[in-house]
């Protein structure tokens, strides 16, 4: 949990909601659910724009408990990747 930085898209913050985790990014901080899907990737629906398929975020750790990066598929054309804070 935590927020996480991208110099191209900004900040995307994860958080836990209800024992869930939640992505919110961007200037409207729009907020998907995710769900587990394994290890440390995690699944959500962008949605909007005629996309519907799922997403992949993926965190890579630094040390064992805490995560370094995330990488967003849905945004990853080489700079989906945001650094925590």
């Amino acid at each position: 949990m935590g927020t996480y930085v991208s110099n191209v898209y900004g900040p995307a913050t994860i958080s836990e909601v209800s024992g869930g985790l939640r992505l919110t990014i961007g200037p409207k901080h729009m907020v998907f659910a995710l769900h587990h899907w394994s290890g440390d990737t995690f699944v959500f629906r962008p949605g909007g724009g005629g996309f519907r398929a799922a997403s992949e975020l993926t965190f890579t750790p630094a040390a064992s408990t805490h995560p370094a990066t995330l990488t967003i598929e849905w945004l990853n054309d080489g700079l989906g990747t945001f650094t925590k804070q």
